[in-house]
């Protein structure tokens, strides 16, 4: 607002200065009379005063843009449909990027594609369909699968003590196969057993596994250090037939924890060293768990958690991929009867689960 005080010798004079000079918008806020300024004014007539004011013009506002037309009715439904098959397009694009491409058709594709429907690797699957020729003979991939799994019995005693040792990443269940296996060589196999721990990070794994040693009434031994463990050992050799050492489970991905673990297995000098993995484990983890554990020198593989998993072809591979023997199957928590030696024959018949009629 623009606001200005205008001085007349009368109140007409006055206006029209105001009207002149702010114009018709123009507010008068005040009149009145005051004396001249100085000390003449003291003897001259009084003048008018005219306090006026203008409101000042707004800048003006931009034209808002005009909307945009929207698509006519007949225009919107072709739009759209255009957009959702280059979606569509795109994504079958990336499919056939991610899936392997079969050279082959007929008997071979259903029995190839349902081994990519149960988890197999494609590049396994690939490979086995392959050789089974284009018949799709799944007598053939029977013999196959027979000819590439390795199973091992499990160790029994002759005149000196056994020593198996288990390792494997955290939560596979260690310690619970532990007890499936400390129960069934004392009670099936009559025999005197020892339990070990090193797993003094968990919390409660010392106290599970001398619970277990206490049910079956078999010494327990806890070392925290490699020392310890061979001082242990040579205690539990003296009186035991079977010696289970438990481990604490360590990440595929941690190099120091792995060689902290490898210096407890040189001062327990296991006759066997079982890699323990669960099956509900995905390909590419239980891939990373084979090939970090293997500097270990694992002798076999233990797959756990099989009562879990929706279909066996994730564990097939890992299975037929790593080249270890397998040694046992668990399928529970019920000790020691969720538990069973790697049969051949039972094996295959996991790995051909939901392929073919």
């Amino acid at each position: 607002m623009q606001v200005k005080r205008f001085l007349a010798a009368n109140l007409p004079q006055a206006l029209a200065q105001v009207k002149a000079e702010l114009g018709e918008e123009a507010v008068i806020l005040h009149t009145r009379q005051v004396r001249q300024q100085g000390l003449w004014g003291w003897f001259r007539p009084q003048i008018f005063e005219v306090l006026a004011a203008k409101e000042e013009q707004a800048k003006p506002r931009p034209k808002p843009a005009k909307p945009k037309k929207p698509p006519s009715q007949t225009q919107a439904p072709l739009l759209a449909l255009e957009e959702e098959y280059q979606r569509l397009g795109q994504l079958v694009a990336d499919l056939k990027e991610q899936l392997p491409q079969a050279p082959f058709g007929g008997a071979q594709l259903s029995i190839y594609e349902a081994m990519l429907q149960v988890g197999y690797d494609g590049e396994l699957a690939r490979e086995l369909v392959q050789l089974i020729g284009v018949e799709g003979d799944l007598l053939k991939l029977e013999e196959e699968l027979a000819g590439r799994i390795k199973t091992v019995p499990g160790l029994l005693p002759a005149q000196n003590p056994i020593v198996l040792a288990f390792v494997g990443p955290t939560g596979v269940g260690k310690t619970t196969t532990i007890a499936k296996l400390a129960a069934r060589y004392r009670i099936r196999h009559n025999l005197q057993v020892g339990l070990a721990t090193v797993d003094t990070y968990r919390i409660g794994a010392v106290e599970q596994l001398r619970t277990y040693a206490e049910i079956l009434d078999v010494p327990f031994e806890v070392a925290m250090i490699p020392q310890e463990l061979k001082v242990s050992m040579e205690k539990l050799r003296e009186h035991c037939q079977v010696i289970l050492l438990d481990t604490a489970g360590r990440s595929q991905q941690n190099k120091m924890q792995l060689a902290e673990l490898k210096s407890f297995l040189q001062a327990a000098a296991p006759d066997q060293v079982h890699l323990v993995t669960s099956g509900t484990g995905s390909r590419e983890s239980n891939r990373q768990v084979l090939e970090s554990f293997k500097k270990l020198g694992p002798s076999s593989l233990i797959i756990t958690k099989l009562d879990e998993v929706a279909s066996f072809g994730p564990v097939a591979s890992v299975i037929l991929e790593g080249g270890l023997p397998l040694s046992y199957l668990a399928n529970g928590q019920a000790v020691p009867d969720d538990l069973e030696p790697a049969e051949k024959k039972r094996v295959v018949q996991l790995c051909l689960e939901g392929i073919g009629a």
